[in-house]
């Protein structure tokens, strides 16, 4: 029904995968993984022109709105960049799991299905799949793959235990959660937020919290090779993010805020005007973009990242990044506190990635 879809994906998917084969031999497990970390990477290049384009809408309404108070959001952009991504993966998914076509409801048998070409592929290239293996688990492998389809793999380098999968699985489910949550957060959709522009709330709510959640209940069902394809997009986008961020950065604000022309009575600072609203009213410098610049105050992610550092390891993670990326907007105090959380959430990450690749290997021995 989406062959449309199915055989585009796959002849792009077959040459990044030639490609790899190259280099480290067509039934090499880590070799069909790198094969989709270059498809992401052919994906997101060939997506850079919308990504521009939306990047400098977001940069260009974001500057105007911080002198008119009446900034757009680019709505039918930000929905088309995710349409398109919906469809790649829809079709890649597809691809992915027809090169395992055995089990209830499928109908080959494992010589049928070793021998009927998926696609573009063809049957030696389904039994290099089949063959390939990352720690002792095969690439379409996944927490939930059932005994039956499995048994696809007795006679392709034995049929792994759903163990096994589940300690390579484990691991890239949960940087998949962290990358989405980082996203999430440090998303320029908050700056419209912020100022209630449009569905920006709801979007950028969406992100923070529903998205993280969805990528863990995904992840369950993915096979390892669909988690790397998850991983490779959630990194993209965590340096599409940066850039943007440098892109649309304040000339001013760095670390200690805007710089003041005096202090009150009070010793409340005094910041230039440096705009004014459709209605007329003053812009003073602390209020760029939307942004109020309180230079006394900590960032509180800051705080929850040191804390989570200390008690939930990888958890500090998303809100470390979040928080430094937000005291580098604003010039909150804090940046000590969510480093120390970053260097604790990602210790005690490398700690349980080091148990879960251990862990693996004993099984392996054991066998």
């Amino acid at each position: 029904m989406l062959d449309f879809v199915y055989y585009p994906v796959s002849a792009v998917f077959l040459a990044c995968h030639l490609v790899c084969a190259a280099l480290v031999g067509r039934d090499n497990g880590f070799g069909w993984l790198l094969a989709m970390l270059v498809f992401v990477f052919v994906l997101r290049l060939c997506m850079y022109p919308l990504a521009a384009v939306l990047a400098g809408r977001l940069g260009r309404d974001e500057t105007l709105g911080a002198a008119t108070d009446s900034p757009r959001f680019p709505l039918g952009l930000y929905l088309a960049r995710i349409v398109v991504h919906v469809v790649v993966f829809v079709g890649l998914v597809h691809v992915w799991n027809s090169f395992n076509r055995t089990g209830e409801g499928l109908g080959l048998s494992v010589y049928d299905n070793a021998h009927t070409a998926n696609y573009l592929f063809g049957s030696d290239e389904v039994q290099a799949m089949l063959v390939a293996r990352v720690f002792g688990a095969p690439p379409t492998a996944g927490i939930t793959t059932s005994r039956a389809q499995l048994e696809a793999f007795v006679d392709y380098g034995g049929t792994p235990s759903t163990g096994v999968v589940t300690l390579v699985a484990v691991p890239m489910i949960v940087a998949i959660v962290v990358l989405t949550a980082v996203n999430g957060w440090s998303s320029p959709v908050g700056s419209f937020a912020d100022r209630g522009v449009g569905p920006a709330p709801l979007l950028y709510a969406i992100g923070r919290w529903v998205l993280p959640v969805l990528a863990a209940l995904i992840g369950i069902v993915m096979p390892i090779g669909m988690l790397v394809y998850l991983l490779g997009n959630g990194v993209c986008t965590l340096v599409e993010h940066r850039l943007l961020a440098r892109r649309t950065v304040r000339s001013e604000p760095v670390r200690g805020g805007p710089p003041t022309i005096g202090l009150t009575t009070d010793g409340v600072p005094i910041y230039p005007v440096v705009g004014y609203t459709a209605d007329g009213a003053p812009v003073t410098a602390n209020r760029v973009a939307g942004a109020i610049v309180d230079p006394a105050r900590t960032n509180s992610l800051a705080v929850t990242a040191l804390v989570l550092g200390v008690v939930a390891g990888p958890l500090a993670i998303p809100f470390g990044h979040v928080a430094r990326s937000q005291i580098r907007r604003t010039g909150e105090q804090g940046d000590g506190m969510a480093l120390a959380g970053l260097i604790l959430g990602y210790l005690s990450l490398v700690a349980v990635l080091a148990a879960v690749v251990a862990s693996v290997v004993v099984l392996n021995g054991a066998r």
